[in-house]
């Protein structure tokens, strides 16, 4: 169920009321709730005369909250932290828990040493420091929670990875160009998802699927560049380098390929991470991202792969690879051979579970902390048709799939 009240920023399609009221959204029904002395008193009504219908199943009525952030930079922050402070709230404790079971980390350790970027952002990216202050406003939480929140990979990610795969393919007798990824990490993360809708003054509107709080995740944008990811365990760090989710937030803000890769070479990156990366004039390819340098890989027969390995011609840094990953590789680009060029040919490929638990649709891992990962979501975005698919869990199990698009 999803309610909005009236004239807050998660309504988008409403009329014009002299009352107060509250939407209620209880699938596949929808409800005006209209208030009369101390009480609200519910009606079905004709969405017609009141908003556009909404057909069953897009982004906006999934199980995640969305948030549409328009405004300053402080604003966007801001309607970001009120409406996902929940699932910020429950970011934070699952990032508290996994820094201490995985790198014995306590939370105060974090803050000192995710505090080391802060010079880093109000030199290269002042803007999205203060949308983090706004989030960290609406959310209740401090900016220096906000600023550990958003190093997470910093923290995490140098002695554990994840289990992401990532597909990219053009079909080249219609252009269409699908970048897509399966998003393995710890399950109970996905209590802490939320949809972010944002339009920032000059730059492509952008949507995107973040852990709450976090204000740069896989996603697309309305100028048809989509970005998504896969975690690289190194110990290799720069300071004076965004984080990884402040550059990916950089690159969704561009409009092509070529603006998405300058943007990484002249921030830099603090960790490593390979990002997946394709625009809708049919530009794509994968770039290997380290502290040290960046490696470009090309397609190869249109398709490109990548999994949570370093596999290009040149290493900047030492990774540490585990068996899971390299099988997850070979096997997907196994699969790929003669593939259409499809959303559901790109699906099915993803929802393999040949090796389970640690197969390309991953199952829960016995253990704990980061080790125990399994896929969370599947998103598949078609770049030349700024349209889109999100399902939450595994996709071997046929979730509801959710349409992300641009109105």
């Amino acid at each position: 169920m999803r309610f909005c009240i009236g004239k807050c920023a998660e309504v988008k399609h409403t009329g014009v009321y002299s009352y107060p009221y509250i939407i209620a959204d209880i699938y596949p029904s929808r409800y005006l709730l209209k208030h009369r002395g101390n009480q609200y008193i519910y009606n079905n009504y004709n969405p017609d005369l009141t908003m556009n219908t909404v057909e069953p199943l897009r982004f906006y009525d999934s199980i995640l909250p969305y948030a549409k952030c328009t405004g300053s930079n402080y604003d966007i922050g801001f309607t970001h932290g009120k409406v996902g402070a929940k699932q910020i709230r429950h970011c934070m404790k699952t990032y508290k828990n996994l820094y201490k079971i995985d790198g014995g980390i306590e939370w105060p350790d974090a803050i000192a040493k995710t505090q080391l970027f802060v010079p880093v952002l109000k030199e290269k990216c002042p803007d999205l420091y203060e949308e983090l202050q706004g989030v960290a406003d609406g959310s209740g939480f401090s900016l220096e929670d906000v600023v550990a929140l958003n190093c997470r990979s910093e923290i995490c990610l140098t002695t554990h990875t994840d289990g992401c795969t990532s597909v990219s393919q053009i079909n080249p007798d219609n252009g269409d160009l699908f970048i897509a990824q399966n998003w393995d990490w710890v399950g109970e993360i996905v209590d802490g998802l939320m949809i972010l809708d944002i339009e920032k003054e000059g730059k492509p509107r952008m949507i995107m699927v973040a852990e709450a709080g976090i204000i740069g995740k896989y996603g697309f944008n309305s100028s048809g560049l989509g970005l998504v990811m896969n975690a690289i365990m190194s110990t290799a760090s720069d300071f004076s380098h965004l984080p990884i989710h402040l550059a990916i937030r950089k690159c969704l803000e561009c409009e092509t390929f070529e603006e998405a890769y300058s943007s990484l070479q002249d921030n830099g990156v603090a960790s490593c991470v390979n990002l997946m990366i394709a625009d809708k004039s049919g530009k794509f390819g994968t770039i290997e991202c380290s502290p040290v340098g960046f490696v470009p890989i090309q397609p190869v027969d249109g398709q490109s792969f990548h999994t949570n390995h370093l596999f290009g011609e040149t290493k900047f840094v030492k990774d540490f690879p585990q068996d899971n990953s390299i099988f997850r590789l070979n096997r997907v680009k196994e699969l790929s051979v003669s593939a259409p060029a499809t959303a559901n040919s790109i699906r099915e490929r993803l929802s393999d579970t040949k090796n389970a638990p640690y197969s390309i649709c991953g199952f829960l891992k016995p253990g704990t902390g980061i080790g125990t990962f399994v896929t969370v979501d599947t998103i598949i975005v078609n770049v030349n048709t700024g349209v889109g698919e999100l399902s939450i869990g595994k996709p071997c199990d046929n979730p509801t799939r959710y349409k992300l698009f641009f109105e």
